[in-house]
């Protein structure tokens, strides 16, 4: 119930920009594209609730905002090769999904999204009690970099052709990171862990 309450937060942004691209003087929204979006509005739900991003309610819960003990800033010191691994699959469905549903986006804009994400997740979790590791932002960025290889390959093998970079028909501007960075937002100021758990 918890997964389905962070995703009905995270939906909000993806429905007013699907408003704002059906009162646009386009083609019709494609149902293909939209179904490719819920799966990523899924994802993210997923990923934000498996590493227990930090909120605007968490301010304050913890004493102080920053605990030096609990940030590393120092690289390649985690110990054991299990983090370094499950953080670097847990970006290549990304680094996968962010050409795939929008192929305008290429290798620069899908790296720069993917550590931009990760970032968010590492610096929020200064307001509560996980650690704010760079391991994990170079294992994430990493992930979603083998994610967008995986991708090439793909359309290489399927379309006989590297992925085609054109301005997307359907949606606005730029959709893919303002959706994302919205969804974070939105996760940032509406989600409140502590009425999830009540939630029966």
């Amino acid at each position: 119930m918890s997964l389905f309450y962070r995703y009905s937060v995270l939906v909000v942004p993806a429905l007013i920009i699907f408003f704002i691209s059906l009162s646009r003087k386009k083609p019709r929204y494609p149902v293909a594209k939209f179904i490719k979006i819920t799966l990523f509005i899924i994802y993210i739900s997923m990923v934000l609730s498996v590493t227990g991003v930090g909120t605007i309610y968490d301010f304050g819960k913890f004493g102080e905002i920053i605990r030096l003990e609990e940030v590393q800033l120092i690289p390649f010191t985690s110990i054991g090769y299990l983090t370094y691994t499950l953080n670097i699959f847990m970006f290549v469905p990304l680094g996968f999904l962010l050409p795939f549903i929008w192929r305008n986006m290429d290798f620069l804009k899908v790296l720069l999204t993917g550590f931009s994400f990760s970032l968010f997740i590492e610096l929020s979790q200064l307001l509560n009690r996980r650690v704010t590791d760079i391991d994990d932002l170079i294992a994430n960025t990493l992930g979603c970099i083998i994610g967008y290889c995986i991708y090439t390959l793909f359309y290489k093998l399927f379309r006989r052709k590297g992925p085609v970079m054109y301005r997307e028909k359907w949606g606005i501007k730029g959709e893919a990171p303002l959706l994302l960075f919205a969804m974070l937002l939105c996760n940032f100021f509406l989600y409140n862990w502590r009425a999830a758990i009540l939630i029966p």
